[in-house]
Order: structure tokens, then sequence, then C-alpha cells
């Protein structure tokens, strides 16, 4: 991943390439049909994409204009099979103190994959690099012990609790 451009202009790349997995931003137009739980005419998606979590993600972009940075809602594209399999994002850009919230999901039939941690960790990389995060961080749903350990491989450690789950973080200095 080329992470020069995002560390000299402070903003993410449109697109985030992977061996597995690319991940494309998600622009106001693709915003609109997932925030009405369908997929833009021509793309191809796994069965069970968008996500109820997508329709959430999506109808943020388009109500903070969340796709002007890169600081918001990506697809997940499988490179093999070149279909959208889920999503990952920021739930809003970086705040003062240059932290941020992730959220995240995949349809089922693409878990167990390794998809998602390759995803998580470009999103990390290229939020860290950009200058303007020192700290990560994401909710995990009490009993969601995938989503734990996918944020442990990711080098995310428990930092609280909060209603209903764990909150998880990594931080790096500038």
């Amino acid at each position: 991943m080329e992470t020069d451009s995002a560390y000299r202009t402070g903003r993410l790349d449109t697109i985030l390439e992977g061996s597995d997995v690319r991940l494309v931003r998600v622009s106001k137009a693709t915003a609109a049909y997932l925030s009405a739980a369908t997929v833009p005419p021509g793309q191809r998606s796994a069965d069970g994409y968008p996500l109820d979590g997508t329709v959430r993600a999506a109808s943020n972009v388009l109500r903070l204009s969340l796709d002007d940075d890169g600081f918001g809602m990506y697809q997940i594209v499988e490179r093999k099979t070149r279909e959208v399999v889920g999503d990952i994002g920021f739930h809003m850009p970086p705040d003062a103190a240059g932290r941020v919230e992730i959220g995240y999901g995949l349809a089922p039939m693409a878990r167990g994959r390794g998809l998602m941690t390759e995803a998580a960790r470009l999103l990390m990389e290229a939020a860290f690099a950009s200058g303007r995060v020192v700290t990560i961080c994401a909710h995990v749903e009490s009993g969601n012990h995938a989503s734990r350990r996918l944020l442990e491989r990711l080098g995310m450690e428990v930092a609280g609790a909060d209603g209903g789950g764990t909150l998880m973080e990594t931080s790096r200095p500038l």
C-alpha cells in the first residue's frame, strides 16, 4: 500500500490495495443506494450484502459528509471474485486528540478466511500514515469472540468496558 500520499495530505486514498482485498471508498452516490439497503446498479456483491450495519454506516456517510477526506466508509471487495463482501470504516474523522473509531462487517460467506484481518490492517495502516491519527479504537459487543480475536491480532488491547461490550484500542505516536 502506498502510504506516502496519505502522510503528505492527511487524506486517505480512494482505493487501498491488499493481496486478497481492495478497499474502495464509498461515495455519496453509492451511500445513497446502500442506505436504502440496495447495491448500486452493476455492482457485484456477496449474498447477504448490504448488512444491517452497512445501511447505518451509509446513512452516516450521507448525513455527515464522511467521504470527503477518506475518514468515512469503504467497501471490501474480494479480489478473486470481484464481489463486495463487506465494509469497514470510521464512525467520524479523527478528533482533536487524533482518535478515531472503526467499525466493520462481513457477509457470512466471507467470514473465517482472513479477509477482514487484511481489510482492517489496510485501513489502520492508512489512518496512522495520514499523520492525523494517534489512537484507533473499536467497540466489541459482548459474546462476539471472533471480532475480539480480530482486534487482538491487529494489536488492540482492552481499554475498558461500555454498555454491553468492550472498548479496544491501539496507539502509535506521531
